[in-house]
Protein backbone atom coordinates (compact mmCIF):
# COMPACT_ATOMS: atom_id res chain seq x y z
CA UNK A 1 0.00 0.00 0.00
CA UNK A 2 1.15 3.48 -0.56
CA UNK A 3 -0.07 7.23 -0.12
CA UNK A 4 -0.13 8.52 -3.90
CA UNK A 5 -0.83 12.34 -5.10
CA UNK A 6 -2.83 13.53 -7.80
CA UNK A 7 -0.09 13.44 -10.16
CA UNK A 8 0.62 9.93 -9.67
CA UNK A 9 3.44 9.85 -7.26
CA UNK A 10 4.26 7.63 -4.27
CA UNK A 11 4.80 9.58 -1.79
CA UNK A 12 5.30 7.32 1.22
CA UNK A 13 4.87 3.41 1.56
CA UNK A 14 2.39 2.48 4.42
CA UNK A 15 2.09 -0.41 6.42
CA UNK A 16 -2.23 -0.03 7.19
CA UNK A 17 -4.86 2.24 6.49
CA UNK A 18 -4.70 3.81 9.19
CA UNK A 19 -1.06 5.32 9.01
CA UNK A 20 -2.64 6.42 5.75
CA UNK A 21 -5.42 7.73 7.36
CA UNK A 22 -2.97 9.65 9.84
CA UNK A 23 -0.59 11.46 7.42
CA UNK A 24 -3.74 12.48 5.40
CA UNK A 25 -5.19 13.95 8.60
CA UNK A 26 -2.02 16.01 9.21
CA UNK A 27 -1.92 16.96 5.36
CA UNK A 28 -5.55 18.45 5.57
CA UNK A 29 -4.12 20.27 8.76
CA UNK A 30 -1.77 21.97 6.95
CA UNK A 31 1.32 20.26 7.85
CA UNK A 32 3.99 19.42 5.39
CA UNK A 33 5.74 17.58 8.14
CA UNK A 34 4.31 14.56 10.28
CA UNK A 35 6.05 12.22 12.59
CA UNK A 36 4.61 8.97 12.35
CA UNK A 37 4.27 6.51 15.85
CA UNK A 38 6.66 3.41 15.33
CA UNK A 39 3.70 1.24 17.13
CA UNK A 40 0.83 0.51 14.89
CA UNK A 41 -1.44 0.00 17.65
CA UNK A 42 -0.78 3.72 18.88
CA UNK A 43 -1.40 4.94 14.86
CA UNK A 44 -5.05 3.19 15.13
CA UNK A 45 -5.96 4.31 18.49
CA UNK A 46 -4.72 8.17 17.34
CA UNK A 47 -6.64 7.99 14.44
CA UNK A 48 -9.96 6.15 15.80
CA UNK A 49 -9.59 8.62 18.61
CA UNK A 50 -9.42 11.63 16.60
CA UNK A 51 -12.21 10.79 14.46
CA UNK A 52 -14.37 10.00 17.70
CA UNK A 53 -13.47 13.55 18.45
CA UNK A 54 -14.58 15.11 15.05
CA UNK A 55 -18.04 13.11 15.29
CA UNK A 56 -18.84 14.66 19.00
CA UNK A 57 -17.93 18.28 17.64
CA UNK A 58 -20.24 18.13 14.23
CA UNK A 59 -22.94 16.39 16.82
CA UNK A 60 -22.66 19.64 19.54
CA UNK A 61 -21.95 21.84 16.80
CA UNK A 62 -24.88 20.85 14.94
CA UNK A 63 -27.36 20.81 17.95
CA UNK A 64 -26.48 24.44 18.87
CA UNK A 65 -27.01 25.99 15.76
CA UNK A 66 -30.52 23.98 15.45
CA UNK A 67 -31.29 25.02 19.04
CA UNK A 68 -30.24 28.90 18.26
CA UNK A 69 -31.99 28.70 14.44
CA UNK A 70 -34.62 26.11 15.00
CA UNK A 71 -34.11 24.79 11.48
CA UNK A 72 -32.06 21.92 10.37
CA UNK A 73 -31.41 23.25 6.89
CA UNK A 74 -29.53 26.13 8.25
CA UNK A 75 -27.75 24.48 11.25
CA UNK A 76 -26.45 21.41 8.60
CA UNK A 77 -25.30 24.58 6.53
CA UNK A 78 -23.67 26.40 9.80
CA UNK A 79 -21.84 22.86 10.58
CA UNK A 80 -20.67 22.86 7.57
CA UNK A 81 -19.22 25.93 7.35
CA UNK A 82 -17.22 25.95 10.84
CA UNK A 83 -15.64 21.95 9.40
CA UNK A 84 -14.85 23.94 5.90
CA UNK A 85 -13.39 27.18 8.05
CA UNK A 86 -10.87 25.08 10.04
CA UNK A 87 -10.30 22.49 7.48
CA UNK A 88 -11.59 19.81 9.15
CA UNK A 89 -12.09 16.10 7.57
CA UNK A 90 -15.50 14.78 7.50
CA UNK A 91 -15.96 11.70 8.88
CA UNK A 92 -18.48 8.82 7.73
CA UNK A 93 -20.99 8.75 10.69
Amino acid sequence: MGLYTKAGGCVRRIKSPAEGKFLIYAKQAGHKVAQVPTERIEISRTVANFEGYLKDLRKRLYEAFYRRTLDVRVAATLTQSVFDKFRLPKVET
